[in-house]
């Protein structure tokens, strides 16, 4: 990976990810670290009941994603981890390997749209100030064509039911 950057963003005198970038090859796949659990992003509420968040990496682990690197890491429900964003990552694995020798841009971007919070319209599981949604751009590094574009929703449950939440 190279070419790595993060910008924060401050909400409320609460400084917070807002956007994350490298450049990455097939050579980056398997090379990140997992989530530090001492690290709380903004938002954290905790792994168990009734929260079940998750220490997201905005470069994600698998395309070497730096999960001791607090810049890197987003509190996500279980839902937008296991199934949106792994959905997500797998597009891009897909894309990586199917340019093997070639680079592409990642970007990523952290929006904290305040009527998508528990205390709006929101999820019920969505606090500040964990991001409401997040976009995604992987971009052919040569004339930055945009290969894949995706905003997706954080808050989205998986390991609720009736009996736990």
């Amino acid at each position: 990976m190279r070419n790595l950057n993060y910008v924060d963003a401050t909400l409320h005198g609460i400084h917070v990810p807002h956007m994350a970038s490298a450049i990455i090859s097939s050579a980056d796949i398997g090379t990140g670290t997992p989530a530090n659990p001492a690290i709380h992003p903004p938002g954290w509420g905790g792994g168990a009941h009734p929260h079940h968040h998750h220490r997201g990496h905005l470069i994600a682990r698998q395309f070497g994603g730096d999960g001791n690197d607090q810049r890197n890491l987003v509190t996500l429900t279980d839902g937008t981890n296991l199934s949106l964003h792994a959905d997500i990552e797998g597009v891009m694995r897909d894309i990586v390997e199917a340019n093997a020798g070639n680079e592409v841009l990642y970007e990523v971007i952290a929006y904290y749209d305040a009527d998508e919070y528990a205390n709006g319209a929101g999820y019920a599981y969505l606090n500040f100030p964990m991001p409401s949604s997040f976009q995604v751009y992987i971009r052919n590094i040569h004339d930055n064509a945009i290969l894949y574009e995706h905003r997706f929703p954080n808050g989205v449950l998986a390991n609720h039911n009736a009996v736990c939440c």
